[in-house]
């Protein structure tokens, strides 16, 4: 009897909502992976005191459900993402889990274009080299009150390989969309040097949200992570779907 597919995890970044995985999901599902997108509170525009602390609980909620059942879960994180899902795994591992006595766990993780936080202690805000309190300076975003919200810039930062009119019905929602500061500024205390299961980092080679440069020096600063490439934007669930379906596979069978 063949092996039960790992349950995929896939956690947005920051502006956006989970349908940003609207063209990856079902090509996940037509290959019998289980798949659940949680909404992030960093992004659901309820409260501007959000922490990164909230986005993590959201995680643990999906996850600890699904690893109690027997589950083994594989997290797919793009771009801020990547932050709270790491920090998600801390004691969530089969192999930890298994110690406990308790069934599932998190086997392994992708990274898709993330900013990477280097050290425990550090902000999203100090990764990108800005004030550890306040909006992050982003072009890209206007402030509004306690929020940001995307201007027309965005456009080509996130999908500037995008077919048009997929990348306009991203526009009408993502320009609607508030964003708390307070998971920039919040310190991160489990980062992806401390990970324990094999981590995979996809550099995005044509990103216009986190530059290749910045991608390649960010992963160097956890030296345990396996490196894979693609020529997209900083959306390739959206514009290279196959592509990272190929990736996430990998790393799920890994």
């Amino acid at each position: 009897m063949a092996a039960e597919n790992p349950t995929l995890i896939l956690v947005h970044g920051a502006f956006h909502k989970p349908s940003t995985f609207h063209l990856l999901t079902p090509k996940l599902e037509a290959l019998s992976y289980p798949v659940v997108a949680p909404q992030l509170a960093c992004s659901k525009g309820t409260s501007p005191t959000v922490m990164l602390a909230d986005d993590v609980a959201i995680i643990k909620e999906v996850m600890v459900p699904l690893m109690d059942a027997g589950k083994e879960i594989v997290l797919v994180a793009h771009s801020y993402g990547g932050t709270p899902g790491c920090a998600a795994v801390e004691g969530q591992t089969v192999a930890e889990r298994s110690v406990r006595g308790e069934k599932g766990g998190v086997k392994a993780m992708l990274f898709i274009s993330c900013l990477m936080v280097p050290k425990r202690g550090m902000t999203s805000s100090g990764a990108l080299g800005v004030g550890p309190e306040g909006p992050p300076d982003m072009p890209f975003m206007d402030v509004k009150g306690a929020y940001g919200v995307l201007n027309e810039k965005a456009k080509d930062v996130f999908y500037n390989d995008v077919q048009e009119d997929v990348a306009n019905e991203m526009m009408k929602e993502t320009t609607m969309t508030q964003q708390a500061f307070g998971c920039f500024n919040s310190p991160v205390n489990f980062v992806a040097s401390d990970l324990t299961i094999p981590a995979t980092y996809l550099f995005c080679e044509n990103d216009n949200c986190v530059p290749i440069a910045v991608q390649e020096r960010q992963a160097a600063s956890a030296p345990n992570l396996i490196l894979e490439r693609c020529s997209a934007g900083h959306s390739p669930m959206l514009s290279h779907p196959d592509r990272l379906v190929e990736i996430i596979v990998k790393v799920a069978q890994g």
